[in-house]
């Protein structure tokens, strides 16, 4: 009774039009109380009145809320008792920025809504905000989840690129995501990375992209575009046969061809988000300078514009009958363009003010032009393949060639007719790659030859060779490779490969390198290499020579049955003869040599100071050392049985084991300690780059590596299976 006495009497002090509310709250003249459930506010009239008819959390518009919602009944009940409040978070309905409002969860309320793997729902935090901390497992949580097909999350897969269906390398996990990224992995050979039924016809490579302009089967005009992590098909939507396509990029596409559907030919473009197109009374060719500057070639007639209106130039020297095969240029001011017709062969040029004919020594019958640069032009023909240095032509190649591409003077491939294959040119020889021809695309890291078919072949920069046989040679004992020249030796004599042909076997039974010359050794002679034949250089150490090595001072020679003999203008008596030593290697830079073999039924290991011969401990965890391989003196490998790795760095050796095998390793080289290869006994062939080993897939050998040599350009292995012996040859255009 006291506390309605004390409200009377507080109504009796206020001001006539005053409301006091429920809670002892007053609302000022002109507005009354509205109850909610976190308290009462003061409102005007107009905020309950626009509400009539509604229902909880509908949109209203007050005086002074002229974007509020309904509040006061339940989402989607009928307001009997209702305010038009601004939203604001903890009012129960989910509006403007909120994701949920208390028991309300918004449009994703799952786990499942937020890419979790485990159905469950989320909470809502105070900032009605989403709480997932009830949610689990989901990619990017650090948890490898087989069961939903995540294959890594963070850390690398489990499997390396060849378990991938890759020839070598090692797949990180993508950044962001719990797949794979295979950019590192690499391609031996050229892999099938695209079957379609599109009827290709024009293909280029930007950077990392590749373009592929083709027809499907009801015509329609399509691009097929490579970036390195898939294939995306990018359709016209047009009717059209495309002949020609030009690119800068993924936003700058144009493609030429005849149009199915009405008279004249389509040039269509690509800006990134959609095709357009115009119609040509002409149109053969694109090629363009800048996006913006955009040339159409059709026989004599050349149409230039910015890709919506041309002009038209007549070619001079052209008759309306003739072709344009093929146009590349440098800038606006340094375009070739091919006309290949039965009656007309030539090559035209344009300084960015006259077109003139171009005779190309050497090339008479002209079919296709490409280039890296201003002075870095290629012609290829009939007679073979030219090359512009920005001063003079240079014939390259001869012999038939229809295409051709590439990324300097130093890494050209080109489709060669006689016979019908790719060749690849590293600026001092030409490689077969594979008997195959197409249409060549390069980006920077790969190559591509597109069959009109609808298959596209990725080339990754290294391919196996045709195995070479060695006849009758018995175990390998040791090989140097020299520039393109091969030599293998074993205990029935020396074999070696002149570029692509062999020469006439010697009896020599060690082969080394000593500098950069290749020196071969026998009991009765020391004879060095002179790039096209061998010379005598000495009478030999007078018994059986297992290895060889060298530096600018000395040479050596692991004699049989034991010791290392020594020349150096005369035949020293065999220092270490306690010790049977079947692997020397030299260090280019100093005067150190090592050796690696046997002390009875324990490895052995020795050191040539300049001056003197001294055995060292190794201790490694098996008894056999079966190679030597090093980039300085203070960075040696060797490997021996049971997995065992070696690394010596001038004072101490650290073992470690290959990861996943137990079985010998046979044989160790490289080019640098982020580029090593290691040969099994099974003839597992596996690499190193400097973090990690993983497997190379390779030709299955009979047994195993006897040798293995590795520069940049080969990796060669001996099979140490039974005869004959065989050489395996994986030839790297492109460095790992």
């Amino acid at each position: 009774m006291r506390y309605v006495l004390v409200l009377v009497a507080l109504a009796a002090c206020l001001a006539p039009r005053e409301t006091v509310c429920s809670d002892g709250q007053l609302c000022a003249a002109g507005k009354q109380c509205f109850a909610l459930g976190d308290g009462v506010r003061c409102i005007l009239p107009d905020q309950a009145t626009a509400c009539a008819g509604k229902l909880g959390g509908d949109a209203c518009d007050a005086e002074l809320v002229p974007a509020g919602l309904c509040n006061g009944a339940a989402a989607g009940a009928a307001c009997t008792d209702c305010a038009c409040l601004p939203a604001a978070c903890g009012d129960g309905f989910v509006s403007g920025a909120e994701d949920c409002d208390g028991a309300r969860l918004g449009a994703l309320p799952s786990c499942t809504d937020h890419a979790f793997y485990d159905p469950g729902m989320v909470g809502c935090a105070a900032d009605c905000t989403y709480d997932l901390a009830t949610c689990a497992r989901r990619c990017g949580d650090g948890t490898l989840d087989t069961d939903v097909g995540e294959l890594c999350d963070g850390a690398p897969p489990l499997e390396t690129c060849v378990g991938f269906g890759y020839d070598a390398g090692f797949a990180e996990c993508r950044p962001g995501g719990c797949s794979p990224d295979f950019s590192t992995c690499h391609v031996i050979g050229w892999r099938p990375v695209l079957e379609t039924d599109t009827v290709f016809t024009a293909a280029i490579g930007v950077g990392d992209d590749v373009f592929v302009a083709g027809n499907l089967p009801d015509a329609t005009g399509i691009v097929e575009w490579r970036t390195p992590h898939g294939w995306t098909e990018l359709s016209t939507g047009i009717a059209m046969f495309p002949t020609s396509i030009s690119a800068t990029g993924p936003n700058n596409i144009y493609v030429i061809g005849a149009s199915s559907t009405v008279s004249g030919f389509v040039l269509a473009h690509y800006d990134g988000a959609a095709w357009s197109s115009v119609i040509l009374t002409a149109g053969q060719y694109v090629w363009q300078s800048t996006p913006g500057d955009v040339f159409v070639f059709s026989a004599q007639l050349l149409q230039r514009g910015d890709g919506h209106t041309f002009t038209p130039t007549v070619l001079p020297g052209m008759n309306a009958s003739d072709q344009i095969a093929s146009v590349w240029g440098s800038s606006a001011s340094d375009v070739y363009a091919v006309i290949s017709t039965k009656f007309t062969h030539t090559v035209i040029h344009f300084d960015g003010a006259t077109w003139t004919a171009l005779p190309i020594p050497g090339i008479a019958t002209p079919r296709v032009v490409s280039g890296s640069a201003a002075n870095a032009v290629f012609v290829g023909g009939a007679e073979g393949l030219a090359s512009w240095n920005g001063a003079t032509w240079t014939m390259l190649h001869a012999g038939p060639i229809s295409d051709v591409v590439g990324r300097a003077p130093d890494d050209l491939y080109v489709v060669a007719n006689t016979p019908s294959e790719i060749l690849h040119f590293d600026g001092a020889r030409w490689s077969h790659v594979w008997p195959l021809f197409g249409i060549l695309a390069l980006t920077t890291d790969a190559a591509f030859a597109v069959e009109t078919g609808g298959r596209v072949r990725q080339y990754g920069g290294a391919a196996w060779r045709t195995t070479t046989d060695l006849g009758g040679v018995a175990t390998a004992s040791s090989i140097a490779v020299l520039g393109n020249d091969v030599f293998v030796a074993s205990t029935t004599g020396l074999h070696a490969f002149i570029g692509d042909a062999p020469v006439a076997t010697t009896a020599r039974t060690a082969v080394g390198l000593v500098g950069t010359e290749v020196y071969a050794a026998d009991s009765a002679a020391l004879d060095k290499w002179t790039g096209v034949a061998w010379t005598s250089v000495a009478a030999g150490p007078g018994v059986a020579a297992r290895a060889i090595a060298g530096n600018a001072q000395d040479v050596f020679v692991a004699v049989s049955p034991s010791g290392i003999a020594r020349y150096d203008g005369t035949w020293h008596a065999a220092d270490l003869t306690a010790l049977s030593f079947t692997a020397l290697w030299c260090d280019g830079g100093s005067a150190y040599c090592f050796a690696a073999g046997k002390a009875g039924l324990r490895s052995a290991f020795a050191i040539w100071d300049g001056a003197t011969w001294s055995q060292a401990n190794v201790n490694p965890p098996s008894n056999e050392l079966n190679t030597l391989w090093g980039v300085s003196r203070t960075e040696l490998y060797t490997v021996g049985g049971t997995g065992d790795l070696g690394h010596y760095d001038g004072t101490t050796w650290t073992w470690t084991k290959l990861p996943g095998t137990t079985e010998q390793l046979t044989a160790i080289s490289g080019t640098s300690a982020t580029d090593q290869f290691v040969g099994t006994q099974s003839g597992a062939l596996w690499h190193f780059d400097g973090t990690r080993w993983t497997p190379v897939r390779n030709p299955a050998l009979a047994v195993g590596y006897d040798a293995l040599a590795v520069t940049a350009k080969f990796v060669i292995g001996v099979d140490g299976g039974p005869n004959p012996r065989r050489l395996e040859w994986l030839e790297r255009t492109t460095p790992w």
